[in-house]
């Protein structure tokens, strides 16, 4: 059992929702009967707080359940309580033989709690934002989301760029009569290919841009000298340049002039809906509307036939890849990309990032004190999975 909070008496005052619904005992004869079961919004933890903060005794040890809490609402005996740290239930406490109204009132109950959420989540918004611009808060490691779908587009882009590979060498040998099928299954191939590697350049930047703020952050951020919403506000190129050796390491470089044409010449193309200058057309008397320079045009993706540049496709592969081995090489990039993986979320707080960066002797002790971490989220999980 865990002791109240004085300060929650306030909080309780100003959340009227809960009116009406008080603690319990501890039931002596724990008759339990299910009423509502998978409760997911408001999310439990979300709940446990409310009632934490609202001065009820939250009690811990029952089977699969992080937190429960026994209230009296309507003089019918209530257990509220959490499921696998993924949803939450109320169950009627004690024997009672009309069933179907103890489950109406304890509907009515779930009504309160989820409006006395919603108020509570109005209440601490600003004093959680608060906590933000004081950099005490984590960013949500979006690591898996980003990397498979860019591994998805990526296999894609290489198995299409392969058919077409395969299509161009079967055109050499077709017969007259079935070039045009044949063509056109190899521009439609094309197609495919160039669509495919569209948002795989799209996915890549995104995955980039968490490597790169972790890479601040765990080199470089510091709230007084170097806060991370200023680092943030800076240009694409300067905020890459400030985490890769782009002006001392050869390979970096020559893999940052890569991205940056893809990114300049491809992707802000793509992003932006094809408005850049290379888009505008000119008139010209008896000649009609030409663009600015047709030398322009000619390099631009604005006028092909398919959105991405001549052999496109292929240098995103090359380029992607290369980012990718040199991340793995290089000790820093590696750190932030172990910690990705790991999927724990990012922190700003500075003692967080302090301990971090102490594990920073070698990868492998790195990847120990991750191991270290995941293992005490697991066993935490365990006890109520």
């Amino acid at each position: 059992m865990e002791k109240k909070d004085n300060n929650s008496l306030m909080i309780k005052e100003r959340l009227k929702d809960l009116t009406g619904i008080d603690e319990d005992q501890y039931p002596k004869e724990y008759i339990q009967y299910p009423l509502l079961t998978k409760i997911q919004n408001p999310p439990t933890y979300f709940v446990y707080m409310l009632m934490k903060m609202s001065a009820f005794t939250c009690y811990t040890g029952e089977d699969k359940s992080k937190w429960q809490v026994y209230v009296k609402y309507k003089n019918i005996s209530f257990c509220i309580r959490d499921h696998k740290l993924a949803t939450w239930s109320i169950d009627l406490i004690g024997s009672n033989s009309d069933i179907e109204n103890a489950k109406r009132i304890a509907e009515e109950l779930r009504h309160r709690i989820e409006s006395a959420c919603k108020k509570l989540d109005k209440i601490l918004e600003s004093d959680l934002k608060i906590l933000v611009g004081q950099n005490n808060f984590f960013l949500q490691n979006s690591y898996h989301q980003l990397r498979d779908l860019y591994d998805y587009y990526f296999e894609q882009t290489e198995e299409v760029l392969q058919l077409v590979d395969e299509a161009h060498i079967k055109l050499k040998t077709t017969k007259l009569e079935l070039l045009t099928d044949s063509v056109n299954d190899t521009l439609r191939l094309e197609r495919v290919a160039s669509y495919n590697a569209c948002s795989l350049i799209s996915f890549f930047f995104s995955y980039t841009e968490l490597l790169i703020d972790i890479m601040f952050i765990f080199h470089i951020y510091d709230p007084a000298n170097n806060p991370w919403d200023r680092f943030r506000q800076k240009p694409w190129a300067d905020r890459f340049k400030t985490v890769f050796p782009v002006s001392t390491d050869p390979s970096m470089a020559k893999i940052y002039r890569n991205i940056r044409e893809i990114r300049e010449e491809w992707r802000n193309v793509l992003l932006h809906g094809f408005q850049e200058e290379a888009a505008y057309l000119v008139p010209i008397p008896s000649v009609g509307v030409i663009p600015i320079s047709y030398q322009k045009a000619s390099k631009s993706i604005h006028f092909s036939v398919n959105p991405s540049p001549e052999n496109g496709e292929k240098k995103a592969l090359e380029t992607c890849t290369a980012f990718d081995e040199w991340c793995k090489k290089n000790h820093k990039a590696l750190y932030a990309l172990l910690y990705a993986q790991s999927d724990l979320p990012i922190p700003l707080t500075m003692t967080r990032v302090e301990q971090i960066r102490g594990w920073m002797i070698s990868p492998d002790i790195f990847e120990e004190k991750i191991r270290g971490e995941l293992q005490w989220q697991q066993w935490t999980l365990d006890l109520y999975q």
